[in-house]
């Protein structure tokens, strides 16, 4: 509603987003194979965070798509290989591959369900911009306790 844009075009802008975020995940899955993973999601992050923190500075569509690109490509970059650690790391423990994707995927369908929520109740108590500075703050926690347990690495 800030910048007055219809829901069609919010739809759209996500939709490329999840397109795009998509469609990295293969040549970035091949990159995941032979490069540092933990380097990768440390950047994929840091990129995600820096255009999640930018959007209450955009001020027309155009701004709005250029940073779902940005996140796209963090995106795009971090997911792969932060799978690929998970599944190393469970060959490593032993566990099996099928109940490690779905404990992933299960904390990724919890960040997705309470995430909305969350972000409408600051958004009501704090306004438009505050939910994007605490969706970084969070992407940004979660990054620092990644880099912490696996600093030490060579993914």
């Amino acid at each position: 509603s800030v910048l007055h844009l219809s829901s069609t075009k919010i739809g759209i802008v996500m939709s490329i987003y999840i397109l795009l975020t998509g469609i990295l995940q293969r040549p970035f899955g091949k990159l995941a194979d032979h490069w540092n993973r933990v380097g990768m999601v440390i950047c994929g992050s840091l990129l995600s965070i820096c255009a999640i923190c930018l959007f209450p500075l955009t001020g027309n569509l155009v701004q709005v798509i250029v940073l779902s690109l940005f996140m796209a490509l963090g995106g795009g970059i971090s997911i792969p290989a932060m799978t690929a650690i998970t599944v190393q790391h469970g060959k490593a423990m032993g566990y099996g591959m099928g109940m490690l994707m779905g404990m992933f995927y299960l904390s990724v369908a919890i960040g997705l369900a309470t995430g909305p929520v969350l972000n409408g109740v600051i958004f009501d108590r704090l306004g438009f911009e505050a939910p994007f500075f605490f969706g970084g703050a969070i992407l940004f926690a979660g990054t620092t306790i990644f880099l912490f347990f696996l600093k030490n690495e060579k993914m």
